[in-house]
């Protein structure tokens, strides 16, 4: 029987398991044993494990969402991926969440079906001694094997003996996956690795705005792929500063084998009730183990004790019972399926009503670009759909025509969301007298104003030598920081 305080596990495509000792972290390096193979971990392991393990598939997303409560965040981001349509049985769903700290407001999520980690589950809850329990997907593990040696972003070809796949990685995130076709002997197509790069070159771009990224090769069969045949350069890493082991090369055969035990919290897959129930198996066992030694001492003794394991059984019954009812509790907050749809239209109202112009802030704005002796005449806001109006404000923005003074028009909350989705735009009239030089001067100055503040569009004057008048107008559109807003647009 072997065992350990700590061992990373991987599954092997095919079944078995594939197992590495933890012998001591230390500052710098983490110092790995012998990799080893075995049909089963029942019984294998004990201590902290982390185990890598192979979904059927998985599905990566990344959207940007409001400040939310972890509860509600979850609920909005698995409603978001199921209106995507790219699972096939979006109910039978689990997911991890990760922030991306680069980009405000963005998370990145891995889903799979629930299925892939039961299998799983029944080996760890058929173990025994286990302490802790980090359980992974692979391609998590090696994103976060990556992320010991570089934050910068790496397209990582993963070349299995069942399978193989493009990934991208920044800053330990998996961002991008995609597969690989391979030849009958099982090994990856060379003549299309340049058109799966430039492929995963314009996706990355695209959702992530990454441009430039470093190659590199990993898996059993990556020395079938030879890039520098193909005119591309390979990164060639040293993982030596970070993993000591007997077998250097075995770290770039298993990348997920190793790249276990640098995964965050975030990318487990193991539920929560798991490790409570292993602290108590623990707790219980320490507890019959003192009552046997206290027998073989006296029998009074393991009288003495015989209690406190009673109650530590009844604990753990009632701590069970606990957790159930606390499981069911939390179902009952769920919302119902129907009301999802109404949170969502919720939070795309605040996110389009905080793109629009504050009128106390317009006031201001516009009050401090216009120079002196520059008056408005017009002022008139309508939105870009159709050009569908929405408020009109004359110099003293005066309530609709034929509505009492002091109260709100009722169209106010009417018109159609796809109006409402646009922003406003401003017509705006402007006139000042004195000298020619005079008032080209002062339009001059408000021009480069406004511009500092707007959108500026269809800008023309004139000036009436007669009247000794100028008249000056332009249309003005928000800018992504125009409107009071601590969101990004």
């Amino acid at each position: 029987m072997i065992r350990s305080q700590q061992w990373c596990i991987q599954q092997i495509p095919g079944g078995g398991y594939r197992l590495c000792r933890i012998f001591r972290p230390k500052k710098g390096a983490v110092i790995f044993g012998e990799v080893l193979e075995t049909n089963s971990i029942k019984k294998c392991c004990r201590g902290n494990l982390f185990f890598s393990f192979i979904p059927e598939e998985y599905h990566l997303f990344t959207d940007k969402f409001p400040e939310l409560k972890p509860e509600l965040l979850d609920l909005q981001i698995k409603k978001r991926f199921t209106d995507t349509g790219l699972a096939m049985d979006p109910a039978n769903l689990i997911h991890t969440t990760r922030k991306i700290p680069e980009r405000a407001g963005y998370y990145n999520s891995i889903f799979l079906p629930a299925a892939d980690l039961h299998r799983h589950l029944d080996q760890l809850a058929r173990a025994t001694g286990i302490t802790r329990c980090r359980l992974v997907p692979e391609a998590a593990a090696i994103s976060s094997l990556i992320k010991t040696i570089t934050n910068e972003a790496v397209l990582v070809f993963f070349t299995g003996t069942h399978a193989s796949q493009i990934l991208m990685v920044k800053n330990g995130i998996l961002l991008y996956n995609q597969s690989l076709a391979l030849t009958g002997s099982g090994e990856v197509e060379q003549t299309l690795i340049p058109n799966a790069i430039d492929f995963a070159r314009v996706n990355v771009r695209n959702e992530h705005n990454i441009d430039q990224f470093r190659i590199l090769v990993l898996g059993p069969g990556r020395d079938s792929i030879q890039l520098d045949s193909l005119g591309l350069e390979q990164w060639q890493p040293d993982f030596s500063g970070t993993i000591q082991t007997t077998q250097p090369d075995d770290v770039y055969r298993y990348p997920q084998l190793f790249g276990a035990f640098f995964a965050v919290p975030d990318y487990s897959f193991l539920p929560e009730y798991f490790a409570r129930i292993w602290t108590l198996q623990n707790i219980s066992k320490n507890i019959t183990f003192c009552a046997v030694a206290g027998a073989l001492l006296m029998f009074g003794g393991w009288r003495y004790l015989q209690p406190g394991i009673a109650l530590q059984e009844t604990e753990y019954v009632s701590t069970l019972a606990d957790l159930e009812r606390q499981q069911q509790r939390i179902t009952n907050k769920i919302p119902p399926q129907e009301d999802l749809g109404n949170i969502e239209r919720l939070f795309t109202i605040k996110t389009h009503a905080a793109r629009d112009f504050r009128l106390d802030q317009l006031a201001a704005m516009l009050a401090g670009a216009l120079p002196s002796r520059v008056f408005i005449t017009s002022l008139t806001m309508k939105r870009q759909a159709g050009g569908a109006e929405g408020t009109t404000m004359a110099a003293g923005m005066a309530t609709p025509p034929n509505y009492p003074p002091g109260e709100a028009a009722p169209g106010a909350l009417s018109l159609p969301e796809t109006l409402q989705s646009q922003p406003f735009t401003i017509s705006l009239h402007c006139s000042s007298d004195g000298t020619y030089t005079d008032v080209t001067t002062r339009f001059k100055k408000a021009a480069k104003a406004l511009s500092s503040l707007f959108i500026v569009a269809d800008y023309a004057w004139d000036y009436q030598e007669q009247e000794n008048t100028g008249t000056m107008h332009c249309e003005l559109s928000p800018k992504t920081n125009t409107a009071d807003t601590g969101t990004e647009q």
